[in-house]
């Protein structure tokens, strides 16, 4: 009985120094990683990692850095296994729904986002990662029905009403019109997002406002230049202005940025032979 009592007391006292030692690894990885070196941040996470395999911070850190790196295969197994060891971990569901989002695996995305609100995490995230994600399917009502919840829960966020407003041009039951009430209401939060004007700009267009079409057009590409799809709704403006030239000059400039429409409306529309790009 004394034998298996100093027996349960080691493992105890060897699983607590090995917690210890896993989180003096995962402070280290948060300094490299503060300090701009993400690839050593990462090898002091998977040293923690190695020390204690059931250290969810450890995986979750390493995550989040996986998906900066853009390697979303690798952030998604961290994410997954942070999830089987506590279900409830706070962001982890939400963080995974991102990753998935981001690579359009919408439905995954949308169980994440849900299991989230169910965890009474991230909500306003993950109302605003379920709008996102059903824009993207074409669902539009229940991306405006969940945007309109992400934004009664934080009525500051530029993007939240940037989405909404997409949602809204594209759904039948609202339109341009409401569209532009929250692109406005992006735009006095933040007026440097070039692609607010730019979709502003296609509402105006569209109900046959000209003048502010041609203005938001204009505003996005000083604050973007390189923004390809911008040139491509302008050029279309100028044709309904009966601007040739200003035309073919914008969807050249939509090649030059990589649109491959940009050359192919050149040769549909005025036979002109022009390269696109292979850089965006």
């Amino acid at each position: 009985m004394r034998l298996n009592f100093f027996i349960c007391l080691t493992v105890v006292v060897l699983a607590s120094c090995a917690k210890k030692s896993a989180t003096n690894f995962i402070v280290r990885g948060s300094k490299c990683y503060n300090d701009g070196n993400i690839e050593l941040a990462i090898k002091e996470y998977s040293k923690a990692i190695k020390i204690d395999p059931k250290n969810a911070d450890a995986y979750y850190f390493r995550a989040i850095l996986y998906s900066e790196q853009n390697k979303p295969n690798l952030a998604i197994i961290d994410y997954t296994t942070v999830i089987k060891i506590n279900d409830k971990y706070p962001s982890a569901y939400c963080d995974r729904g991102f990753v998935y989002l981001n690579n359009k695996a919408y439905d995954f995305a949308i169980l994440d986002f849900k299991a989230s609100i169910k965890n009474n995490s991230e909500l306003f995230k993950s109302y605003y990662g379920l709008g996102i994600a059903y824009n993207s399917k074409g669902s539009f009502d229940k991306s405006i029905n969940f945007l309109d919840i992400a934004l009664k829960l934080d009525s500051t966020n530029a993007l939240a009403y940037f989405w909404r407003g997409n949602s809204k041009m594209l759904d039948r039951g609202t339109g341009s019109k409401y569209a532009i009430q929250d692109y406005n209401k992006a735009l006095s939060i933040d007026s440097t997002f070039d692609e607010i004007y730019s979709r502003r700009g296609s509402c105006y267009s569209f109900i046959g406002e000209r003048k502010l079409a041609m203005s938001d057009y204009n505003k996005a590409i000083r604050l973007n230049p390189k923004n390809g799809y911008t040139y491509m709704s302008r050029a279309s403006l100028f044709i309904a202005l009966g601007d040739k030239e200003n035309a073919i000059k914008d969807y050249k400039k939509a090649a030059e940025l990589g649109i491959v429409d940009g050359s192919n409306y050149l040769k549909e529309l005025y036979n002109i032979d022009y390269p696109t790009s292979n850089s965006k």
